[in-house]
């Protein structure tokens, strides 16, 4: 009797189902381990994150104007130049401010003129002592004597001498004709704060 026509594909089935198996298990192991015979994909490029100390934020960013801000008024006259740093506050406790010069020498209450030419000039509420609620402290470089290089803006919460809160600030910074308003906040005696790097 002659085979049919629609009996020849299942009897082909019937005697090559192994081959069929065969291939499908060979399709299923290439399809896991195509990691390992596929060339990768390149890497997403990851960026890369730099950390820095926590620095105070600068509120505004101006030239100077020719009159003096509201808040220095009861000073009458500041030193300026190259390099100037101012630090106001509103209590009657002791801040100050430090200015590590390129040299790696700081300038402050016990140390106000460097080599480089820095000085402070201004200290205000020093150890308690001729207290102001309006206090400033002024460090600076004249003109054309300020050294290339990185200095160091730093605030220290010195003595409590009255507040029995925390105390903000503010730190005007003068470089080269361009100001620069940082803004902070001291909460314990002995604490510092790093305000900001200036590159000149």
């Amino acid at each position: 009797m002659q085979e049919a026509w629609w009996e020849r594909p299942t009897c082909i089935l019937c005697d090559w189902w192994w081959l069929f198996l065969l291939m499908l298990l060979l399709g299923l192991t290439a399809w896991f381990t195509r990691h390992l015979w596929l060339p990768s994909p390149p890497p997403d490029p990851t960026p890369t994150v730099e950390i820095l100390p926590t620095l105070a934020q600068p509120t505004a960013t101006h030239p100077p104007t020719a009159e003096p801000s509201p808040t220095l008024t009861q000073v009458a006259q500041l030193g300026t130049g190259d390099i100037q740093v101012t630090l106001i506050w509103n209590t009657v406790d002791d801040l100050d401010l430090w200015v590590i010069d390129p040299n790696g020498e700081q300038i402050f209450f016990a140390h106000d003129q460097s080599v480089s030419g820095g000085m402070l000039d201004v200290d205000a509420n020093p150890a308690c002592q001729n207290l102001t609620t309006q206090p400033v402290e002024n460090i600076f470089w004249p003109p054309e004597s300020a050294p290339r290089g990185t200095y160091h803006v730093l605030v220290n919460y010195y003595q409590q001498c009255g507040s029995d809160t925390s105390i903000p600030f503010t730190v005007r910074v003068l470089v080269d004709g361009n100001q620069t308003v940082y803004q902070g906040i001291l909460v314990n005696v002995q604490d510092t704060q790093e305000i900001t790097t200036i590159q000149r």
